[in-house]
């Protein structure tokens, strides 16, 4: 009796283990596109989500929400290239506002910003009130540093949504860019205070601390953000500019083994100051003022200097040709400019005295085909001084309709060739003219120019003078292409 049973129960398992086996074994193969689709998205695993998905596309490959889908996938998982592949399949197949969204989401992590804004754009069009992706539209602009267009995207959502944490962060970003730093930091701190681990809020003070040269808080802000999500790439690659910059630094003022400026048998300055404008607001005397006085300078240091003032587009451009013909194969060239300028796309200009509006870039100066000519030359060391705004408003400075076809010229340095530019304000951003005879900037490098010192350190110690003039409100910028550095003496 007892074996009889015992075979009983055993002949009873057999059929409860195959019950159950095919209980726990997913559907075959003859399911339809729609049920694997189901399928992954009801599992919380990443890799089963795929596989589903992929069954779904192998029974239809026209099923655009399982290429979505299998796009998000890789997005979470960082592989934003598949991500992109996938989404782009998807927008091909049907064209939805959240396949665009998608696509602009990885197009913006991988810093393609131009054609993220095409999608987010793509996206508005069929959905123009969502918020989210404003939102996501804005931090595109600023990213292609338009922080007017993505203001006006912030204040309109905070209409809507006031107390909109991400928005007011984003707004803060654009009012700290436009200058207005007192109120988009009050923004920042009023953020911060209700939530003290928002990455977006940290990363624009930290932000702020670089734009002031306040290299340990920047540094320290970053690292903050990385306690809170280490893999935050932006936080990482910022903390490595930061360490780079120091490093980079720790010998700059080492001139043992640097040749010196009287050594120089063939050296050339052309200062000009523009203050005369008859289409925009006069600047007084001061870049008169900078220019002689800066002449003056360099005339005692040896250079051999001219100075124009008040040039139209003609004397500009004569100027230019007469001083470019002149200093072929110099060792040093210094060219000062105080006056009105801009930048536009990634170009400097500076604006002749008689510019009317509107007016052709051609009517313009480039300050890159400057440096391009002086290159030409086979100049050994270029020295360019801009004392000029670098902000773009088209109430200031009207732009024609042609200006996405201008030419733009690549300036890279050759072997005979060193270049440094020195701004003195940040890009997008204004010069302050100060309260004494000379703009804040000019002022600050008549200081600094001194004997015995690198030329490049001079420019960083004018950096640093101008941030504390201005209350921390101007902050020149340096634009270096030098193998070799050289002595003022």
């Amino acid at each position: 009796m007892k074996t009889y049973k015992h075979f009983y129960l055993s002949f009873l398992t057999i059929p409860m283990y195959f019950l159950l086996s095919v209980i726990s074994t997913p559907m075959s193969y003859s399911q339809t596109a729609q049920e694997w689709y189901d399928l992954g998205i009801d599992t919380g695993d990443n890799k089963q989500k795929i596989r589903y998905f992929e069954n779904a596309i192998r029974e239809n490959e026209n099923f655009a929400l399982a290429y979505y889908q299998k796009g998000l996938v890789f997005l979470k998982s960082f592989k934003y290239e598949e991500a992109q592949g996938l989404f782009s399949t998807a927008i091909s197949i049907e064209e939805r506002a959240e396949f665009y969204d998608a696509r602009a989401e990885t197009l913006f992590l991988l810093k393609d910003y131009p054609k993220a804004l095409t999608d987010f754009n793509a996206s508005l069009t069929r959905n123009p009130n969502n918020k989210k992706t404003l939102l996501l539209k804005a931090n595109t602009l600023i990213e292609l540093t338009k922080f007017e267009d993505a203001l006006n995207i912030t204040n309109n959502i905070l209409k809507l949504e006031p107390l909109n944490t991400n928005a007011l962060t984003s707004k803060a970003i654009c009012l700290i860019n436009l200058s207005k730093v007192d109120e988009g930091l009050s923004i920042v701190r009023e953020v911060l205070k209700r939530e003290p681990r928002n990455q977006d809020a940290l990363f624009s003070m930290a932000k702020y601390y670089e734009r002031i040269n306040d290299k340990a808080n920047a540094k320290s802000t970053y690292t903050q953000i990385l306690a809170i999500n280490n893999k935050n790439t932006k936080a990482s690659e910022a903390i490595s500019r930061i360490d780079k910059s120091e490093n980079e630094c720790n010998n700059c003022g080492d001139i043992s083994g640097l040749p010196k400026l009287s050594q120089f048998k063939r050296k050339y300055g052309l200062m000009i100051g523009n203050s005369a404008y008859s289409s925009l607001s006069g600047l007084m005397s001061k870049p008169i003022n900078d220019a002689n006085d800066i002449a003056k300078l360099f005339k005692t240091l040896g250079v051999d200097t001219r100075t124009s003032t008040d040039l139209d587009l003609n004397g500009f451009n004569n100027k230019l040709n007469s001083f470019c013909n002149e200093v072929e194969n110099a060792d040093a060239v210094f060219l000062f400019y105080a006056g009105h300028g801009f930048e536009k796309d990634g170009l400097n200009y500076l604006i002749p005295t008689d510019a009317k509006f509107p007016i052709d870039y051609q009517n313009y100066i480039k300050i890159q085909d400057i440096l391009y000519r002086l290159q030409q030359k086979n100049v050994k060391y270029i020295v360019m001084i801009i004392d000029a705004c670098r902000s773009y408003d088209r109430g200031f400075v009207p732009i024609p309709a042609s200006d996405t076809t201008v030419k733009h010229v690549k300036v890279t340095p050759n072997a005979a060739s060193n270049y440094y530019i020195a701004y003195a304000t940040l890009s997008g951003q204004t010069a302050s003219n100060g309260s004494s005879k000379n703009g804040i900037y000019t002022a600050a490098l008549l200081k600094n120019l001194t004997r015995g010192i690198r030329i490049d350190d001079a420019f960083r110690n004018t950096r640093t003078e101008v941030l504390n003039m201005s209350g921390n409100l101007q902050l020149p910028e340096n634009l270096e292409g030098m193998s070799k550095s050289f002595i003022i003496d």
